[in-house]
Formats: structure tokens, C-alpha cells, sequence
């Protein structure tokens, strides 16, 4: 069955039925996990887009299966697929230190990366704000990666980086 959903034409509403259906049968949201990391692109990019929907109503799902949605995360070279677990990742309030090490890395990669998409970089900086607060340590290296970038970002980008600046930066 979720196979099938996944098959189909990407589409708005085709993500809307695979939510539907992981959210009536909660038992499949381990496939679709799964699927995300499949080698069809369209079929990664249909589960990572579901499953960053899912992951956003079911936070619990999230802080259960966070190492391996890191891991898929760190193993993809799908930027589709990323795009998706990095949206999924912005509603983490928690990060495990492993975690937390692995995604530091990963995602200040993609923000000091002028060419990485748009929406990854604004993804990413959600994801550095939240893991800044429970580990004060890192602000200054973000504060300093999002300034460096402001002049030359994208109106997301900067945006983001604005509340950034704002939350960590040091006054005067």
C-alpha cells in the first residue's frame, strides 16, 4: 500500500495521502523511514517530504528515530531527500550530543556553502539556532558564519540570519 502511494506522481496531494495513510496506520512510519533512503530519487524525495509532514505532527516519532534520521541525513547525496530530512530536523528542541556533533557539521557545511539550495540553508540555520540555545558554546562560530553570509544570501537566508544575529550576538 505505501509503496504504491509512494510510486505514484509526486504532487501535494499525493504527499497528503501518505500522510493520511502513515497516520491512520502509525505501524508504517518505520517503511517510510525506510523508503527515504531508497535509491529511486523520486521515491526519496516522496518519503522525505511525507515524512518531514509527519515528523512535524508527531514530534515523539522524531526524538525516537533522531540517530537514524541523522544518519540518512549524513548518507544521502540527494538533495531533495536532505531538503526534507532538514525540515523534519528544524522542530527539534533536543539534540544528543552524538547527534548534535554530527549535525553541527552537516549543517554549518551546507550554510557556509553559497550553492547549497536555498531552502537547506534556511533549514540548516533553524536547526544551528535551536541546537545554539542548548549549547551556548557554538554561538559565536554561528553568529560569525551567518554575518560573514548575510551580504551575499538569499532574502530566507537572511531573514533567518536576522534572528539569529539578534538572539546570539553580543551587543555593542
Amino acid at each position: 500500500m505505501l509503496q504504491a502511494l509512494l510510486e505514484a506522481k509526486t504532487s501535494k496531494q499525493q504527499i497528503r495521502l501518505i500522510v493520511a495513510c502513515v497516520n491512520k496506520y502509525p505501524e508504517l512510519f518505520p517503511s517510510l523511514l525506510a523508503y527515504t533512503s531508497s535509491n529511486d530519487n523520486q521515491i526519496a524525495l516522496r518519503s522525505s517530504w511525507a515524512m518531514s509532514y509527519l515528523l512535524e505532527e508527531h514530534p515523539d516519532w522524531l526524538n525516537e528515530n533522531l540517530p537514524a534520521i541523522v544518519q540518512l541525513l549524513l548518507n544521502s547525496t540527494n538533495e531533495s531527500m536532505q531538503r526534507g530530512v532538514l525540515r523534519s530536523l528544524q522542530f527539534v528542541k533536543y539534540f544528543p550530543e552524538k547527534e548534535a556533533g554530527l549535525l553541527l557539521d552537516k549543517c554549518l557545511s551546507i550554510v557556509e556553502n553559497p550553492k547549497s539550495a536555498i531552502a537547506s540553508q534556511a533549514f540548516s540555520l533553524g536547526i544551528l539556532q535551536n541546537m545554539a540555545v542548548q549549547y551556548p558554546e557554538i554561538q559565536n562560530e554561528l553568529v560569525e558564519v551567518v554575518a560573514f553570509r548575510m551580504h551575499e544570501a538569499s532574502p530566507a537566508f537572511k531573514s533567518r540570519g536576522k534572528k539569529i544575529l539578534k538572539a546570539f550576538q553580543n551587543p555593542g
